[in-house]
């Protein structure tokens, strides 16, 4: 976390400035689709989009970062989808995201002094959802 900044976030065509700018015109909501290509954890972004197991320690606390320093600047995030549409944005399979979920995000965000609501991810459709979002009655 030594280098992390939302300094891009904060400037004239920042996401920040934009979501500040909008909230003159009613509420909104704001997802983040683009954190692989960010935290630069991916075994290779053309080829391979999946985060590396060995960074998501640091996905986890760059997920806890990302919010503790947009919620600085007056944005609070109620949901955080991990990653958006799997299998079409990116190339992370949804056990992957389980895993990432349960063992390292999960983990990491237990005795915050904020809660937040976490999803598997946004399936790009229903059939995609019912056929990779676990439930305990099958």
């Amino acid at each position: 976390m030594k280098h992390f900044s939302i300094a891009r976030d904060l400037g004239p065509n920042g996401l920040i400035t934009f979501i500040k700018r909008a909230r003159r015109y009613g509420t909104l909501c704001s997802r983040r689709q683009w954190i692989i290509r960010l935290i630069g954890c991916c075994f290779d972004v053309d080829t391979n989009q999946n985060v590396n197991p060995k960074y998501y320690d640091a996905l986890a606390r760059y997920y806890v970062r990302y919010l503790q320093e947009y919620e600085k600047n007056g944005i609070f995030v109620d949901y955080l989808s991990l990653f958006n549409e799997p299998g079409v944005y990116t190339k992370i399979h949804y056990s992957d995201i389980r895993d990432l979920l349960r063992d390292h995000v999960g983990r990491c965000w237990s005795g915050q002094a904020y809660a937040r609501k976490l999803m598997l991810s946004e399936a790009p459709e229903r059939n995609e959802a019912y056929r990779n979002y676990p439930t305990r009655s099958r």
